[in-house]
């Protein structure tokens, strides 16, 4: 088999990255782990290191919650050679790695340090980093049962993604406004809308996490045998 020549700078790293990250934000696990296993770390370049980095430190706070090894991980991190989009989902990523150490009012700060920054900030994006970190903001709130400012959030979300025209964290903003809306008896109707809406996105990103929850629903079951 000959070397593919290829004609742009990037390289196979940088291209590996590019699908990982992708994977990561529709929440395909499996996809991005074969994805990152591939990057070749000994050849790593300082723009990649960075998002091998963040992109390992969502995976294990966000979608397995190993703090530990997440602890491990920003030892290592320099954030200062981070743009200023990693370094937002960086803080973002560690508002709930210090509430899932009971570390409340740290994580209470790097939310406000964060939403500060994000809401005064807003750019046109096409990576998902600004809709992983506008999830991330409205998640730290559902755990925090501020169900309003929840709400606000992941509506701001889908406003983002719709301005970037991507579908990253589609799903996520529709399920935490349907468990928002359980809390203010929203009308059936549209809870129902939002929870097809999330369902479909979430088939076509592959994102297990999501189809798992809509399925435990209650009515869940029924629902899904209405999307091939």
């Amino acid at each position: 088999m000959f070397p593919i020549a290829v004609s742009s700078h990037q390289t196979r790293n940088e291209k590996l990255l590019a699908q990982a990250l992708k994977a990561l934000f529709y929440q395909n696990v499996n996809q991005f782990k074969k994805n990152i296993e591939q990057v070749a770390l000994d050849k790593i370049l300082d723009k990649e290191l960075s998002t091998y980095q963040i992109a390992k430190y969502f995976y294990m706070v966000i979608l397995v919650k190993d703090d530990n090894k997440a602890k491990k991980l920003v030892s290592h991190i320099d954030i200062a050679c981070f743009n200023q989009q990693y370094k937002l989902l960086f803080y973002a990523i560690t508002s709930h790695y210090y509430y899932h150490c009971g570390q409340f009012t740290k994580a209470q700060q790097a939310f406000e340090d964060v939403w500060r920054h994000q809401k005064s900030n807003a750019v046109n994006d096409h990576t998902g980093c600004q809709e992983a970190i506008v999830y991330l903001l409205a998640e730290y709130q559902m755990l925090m049962k501020n169900y309003q400012l929840a709400m606000m959030l992941a509506t701001y979300g889908i406003d983002l993604a719709h301005a970037d025209d991507s579908t990253y964290f589609l799903e996520n903003f529709f399920w935490q406004l349907v468990q928002a809306s359980d809390m203010w008896h929203s009308q059936d109707f549209i809870v129902n809308e939002m929870i097809e809406n999330a369902r479909v996105i979430a088939k076509i990103h592959n994102n297990e996490d999501i189809l798992k929850k809509l399925s435990q629903r209650k009515g869940g079951n029924k629902n899904d045998n209405t999307q091939g």
